[in-house]
């Protein structure tokens, strides 16, 4: 005799959902057989009463509302499942099949998950199993974010869970876990309303403490369970605690910290601590089960479970290993050494890079070998830490060296981690990260440089004499090997590379400098210091890079500009031929065209100095990428004797030479023309930005109308005040938008008084700057832009809203060139009070911004110039300004 199907309650959380979500669902509910579906509940938070009733029924039932904050709220249900959905999950009929089949056999079981659409990290962890005993397939990991069916009978011992806190759907599905012992997957069936855990990008909940916080607070009350009731907590739940706290860490890591703990870190990492204590060392350690978990991270969540002490360094022959209780956790071979950049000057040949192994300086040192000759590695105080939600999570070791090379003789460079007995000698194989590194793992790649070509053998950097057949030999070599990979990137790395080749003899003979700012945006830095060189009739072959598809580049030439289109075969070249490029942002392999995967295959071929003549001033704490390894710059070119300071200390690695004082090149075209205009003009938010695409302006982020970013600039275009007494003096007021954040220019609703203006488009920084009267910001560096003009800026930091970069050598508390402001209310009567004083600078900002700045004339393009003349070793231009020492 056939059992009747299975029936099921659905209840749909709306943490985190909108409308919209929510009634997606209810309609794709609508579409399931109706004898299966009894009740349809919408957990409260989101929905108006006159939403809900639009809802209308499903399966004859209204749609009702439930706080599901414990066990009772399904009390009432007789269904044999309660199903829960997020909103704007699309359960199919499919999506239930499995379960009514098992049920009619007699062996359905307890919890049934719905394995969602597409890629999904956990996936290939249940895929082929028929079901997942939690007691035995500890490597399965499933946290149940896609949605699930649990039975009535479990669903009735859970306690714990709460759908109004930050765990969402997990924790219910993790307690049903723990009392069912096993669960089945359904099939790829659903198609999930918002992103998993393992895609989230500027989702909302990335925003909300209680994503953090809850998660340690759920886990702590589910494992106190488990403890009572088993006498230890299952492997399979520590497991999926550590994979969900590493998703916490990495949306948080190190300049993308979201600011949603602000401040409340070390009470996180403390709770952090407590579930650790639950979970044991070899778990922490060693578990293949947990995705995402680096060994670094690993001995970071040991140090808060207070156990690193255990750790120790065990020496061997031929290796060092740091062990837990005898068994290694990290081993000193296995530990790649990074090579960040080489730079032959002559016969000398310096390498800087990064060991990420823990060094004991009193035991140990990295040596490099050649020619029968030991160069020790000197150990460098550049920065190389890795930090999220505020907190170090470690460092690794720093180092540069020297090494004088043999003309005319073949050999190789070797990496060794030895004890400073000689009794332990750690052969190391090099690694190549970064462009500058010149090298790749490819066995056929290569770099030459002067009398030298290096290439990567077997562990070991090998330097041999250059010779024309040599050359050849590696290129036909190399490119075969890229012909015959026939993939997108290879294909058009070979084309290019044949084309730089048969290319060579028209570049060969001629000096080429390049130049850019946004591929989106021009009228910056980049535009300004390439018009002044490009008037020099001096033999050098100029290029502004541009897409050639954005209003600028219309503009540009319209002006008799010949923009240099990016994503070119000949921007390719261009740029590979290039002397000097003059970056105003990092990583300008990028604006070359070597973005992705095809960057890799033409390290060998950069020969380029790089001169940086920024973006915005370095006054804050930007270490991480702005290092002089990063992108092996050579120059940078600063505004400020702070922007000195700031660079000169050890973290950054700069020579003193290497720090030019030459002002900022759109500074010469900024000449005051007030038009009785307020410029209010914050900066961006690393932490609120929508993911880059390279090239082209941030999408539109639907997480941004929620953020305190939005409601308080909306706020204050809007106040009453603020708009009565403009109208009342007769200015008018300018919210303008960052280019990252212009894409939100619709969220904004302007009037007669307010114009809401992005800075993409045609728009034209200098009239907008030079027209302004008074500028409010944030920490935007148009703050220098604006007082370098001697005009009034009224900074506005409220407490809410912290900026994406920690503080450097530039204090706002002492050297802000303007007043700050951390309430509307205090702002507002500023401005006001400015308005009524027809936005005169006072005189204490004089004075502070006439020491902030190193020049007040026209002549940075001048200088910035003359400094690429003499990089370049051409004569110098009689009467260039001269540059400032500079500061050591």
């Amino acid at each position: 005799m056939a059992r009747p199907a299975p029936t099921f309650d659905v209840v749909v959380t709306s943490r985190w959902s909108d409308a919209d979500q929510i009634a997606a669902t209810v309609e794709a509910l609508r579409k399931l057989p109706a004898g299966q579906l009894r009740r349809v509940s919408v957990t409260a938070g989101v929905l108006t009463a006159a939403q809900l009733e639009a809802l209308g029924p499903v399966a004859g039932q209204p749609v009702t509302l439930t706080a599901l904050s414990d066990a009772g709220t399904v009390e009432e249900s007789d269904s044999d499942y309660v199903l829960f959905l997020r909103g704007g999950d699309l359960p199919t009929r499919a999506a239930l099949n499995e379960i009514v089949i098992d049920c009619g056999k007699g062996i359905a079981l307890s919890v049934y998950v719905l394995r969602p659409e597409g890629k999904y990290i956990l996936d290939a962890g249940i895929a082929t199993k028929p079901f997942v005993a939690i007691e035995r397939d500890v490597t399965s990991t499933w946290v149940g974010e896609s949605g699930f069916a649990v039975s009535r009978a479990v669903l009735h011992g859970c306690h714990v869970y709460d759908l109004r806190t930050g765990m969402g759907l997990s924790g219910l599905f993790l307690e049903s876990l723990l009392h069912a012992g096993r669960f089945r997957s359904t099939g790829r069936t659903v198609r999930c309303g918002a992103k998993l855990e393992d895609a989230l990008t500027i989702e909302p909940w990335l925003y909300d403490a209680e994503w953090y916080h809850g998660l340690n607070t759920f886990f702590l009350s589910l494992f106190a369970v488990a403890d009572e009731r088993f006498g230890a907590v299952p492997v399979y739940l520590q497991h999926a605690y550590l994979y969900l706290l590493q998703w916490r860490i990495k949306y948080n890591r190190n300049t993308g910290d979201k600011q949603a703990l602000r401040g409340d870190t070390d009470r996180f990492f403390g709770e952090v601590g407590a579930v650790l204590g639950y979970i044991a060392d070899e778990v922490v350690l060693y578990s293949s089960g947990v995705r995402n978990l680096d060994v670094y991270n690993r001995i970071f969540h040991l140090g808060l479970k207070g156990s690193a002490g255990r750790l120790a360094h065990r020496y061997y022959d031929s290796e060092i290993a740091l062990v837990l209780d005898s068994r290694p956790v990290l081993t000193a071979s296995g530990t790649g050494l990074t090579i960040e950049a080489m730079q032959l000057a002559g016969d000398t040949l310096t390498i800087t890079g990064r060991y990420q192994y823990p060094i004991d300086a009193s035991t140990m040192s990295l040596v490099a070998d050649y020619e029968a000759t030991s160069y020790p590695l000197t150990i460098t105080e550049r920065y190389t830490e890795s930090r999220a939600l505020g907190r170090r999570l470690y460092s690794v070791t720093s180092f540069s060296v020297a090494i004088p090379l043999r003309r005319k003789v073949s050999g190789s460079i070797n990496f060794s981690l030895r004890t400073t007995d000689g009794r332990t000698v750690v052969a190391l194989n090099p690694r190549f990260t970064r462009p500058m590194a010149r090298l790749t793992d490819d066995k056929l790649a290569y770099w030459r440089s002067g009398r030298y070509t290096f290439y990567y053998r077997a562990g070991r950097i090998v330097v041999t004499p250059t010779t024309r057949n040599r050359l050849r030999t590696l290129e036909l070599d190399f490119v075969r090997s890229l012909r015959a990979r026939k993939t997108a990137d290879t294909s058009t790395a070979a084309r290019t590379r044949v084309a730089y080749f048969l290319t060579r003899f028209y570049f060969r003979k001629r000096t080429v400098w390049v130049y850019f700012d946004k591929l989106y945006k021009a009228g910056d830095n980049g535009e300004y210091a390439y018009k002044y060189a490009a008037r020099e009739r001096d033999g050098v072959s100029k290029y502004y890079v541009l897409r050639d598809d954005v209003p600028d580049a219309r503009r540009l030439k319209r002006e008799g500009v010949r923009i240099l289109r990016y994503g070119t075969l000949w921007h390719r070249l261009v740029f590979l031929n290039a002397d000097i490029v003059f970056t105003t942002h990092i990583n300008p392999q990028n604006f070359g065209g070597f973005a992705g995967g095809i960057e890799r295959h033409f390290r060998g071929l950069y020969h380029y100095q790089l001169i940086c003549i920024q973006h915005g001033l370095s006054v804050q704490e930007l270490a991480g990428t702005l290092n002089q390894v990063f992108d092996n710059t050579s120059y940078f070119c600063l505004a400020s004797p702070v922007e000195v300071e700031n660079l000169s200390r050890p973290e950054y690695g700069y020579r003193p030479e290497q720090l030019e004082l030459t002002g900022l090149a759109r500074y010469d075209g900024l000449t005051s023309d007030d038009q009785r205009t307020i410029l209010i003009a914050p900066t961006w938010r690393n932490y609120l930005a929508a993911p880059y695409s390279m090239g082209r302006s941030r999408s539109y982020s639907t997480a941004f109308r929620d953020s305190d970013y939005f409601r308080l600039y909306d706020s204050l275009i809007h106040d009453p005040r603020l708009l009565a007494k403009a109208r009342a003096t007769g200015y008018r007021i300018t919210l303008l938008l960052h280019p990252v954040t212009s894409s939100q220019a619709d969220d904004f609703q302007g009037n007669d008084c307010v114009e809401i203006r992005p800075a993409t488009g045609e728009l034209n920084f200098e009239r907008t700057l030079s027209e302004a009267s008074l500028m409010v910001t944030d920490y935007s560096g148009l703050q220098f832009d604006f007082a370098y003009m001697y005009k009034p800026v009224v900074y506005f930091h409220p407490p809410s809203l912290p900026p994406s970069y920690d503080e450097g050598t530039y204090k706002y508390e002492s050297m802000a060139l303007g007043e700050i402001h951390t309430e509307v209310d205090g702002l507002v009567a500023a401005l006001c009070d400015y308005m009524d004083a027809e936005c005169k600078l006072k005189d204490e900002y004089r004075l502070r911004i006439d020491d902030f700045f190193a020049f007040h004339d026209k002549s940075s393009a001048a200088r910035i110039y003359a400094l690429g003349r003499r990089v370049q070793g051409l004569p110098p231009v009689t009467g260039t300004p001269p540059a400032t020492p500079a500061v050591s």
